[in-house]
């Protein structure tokens, strides 16, 4: 619950290391939530709670995926 709470009451700034780490992760093919939540050292939850909140990141299954948003 903590860290659904973190997300959704942090600006965008502190999240924004956070999500740019993770995207070159996606980048790299490394897409399991299990995989980037240890690498990072925060809960699955989190990196679901985060893919949730940003628009261009979508949960597929136990995955992340980059959504193209025509940039």
């Amino acid at each position: 619950l903590s860290d659904i709470l973190y997300i959704s009451l942090s600006n965008d700034e502190n999240l924004r290391d956070v999500v740019g780490r993770i995207e070159s992760e996606l980048g790299n093919g490394n897409t399991s939530i299990s995989d980037l939540s240890r690498k990072f050292g925060v809960s699955p939850v989190f990196i679901r709670g985060l893919a949730k909140r940003i628009p261009h990141l979508d949960v597929k299954g136990q995955g992340l995926v980059l959504l193209d948003t025509g940039r």
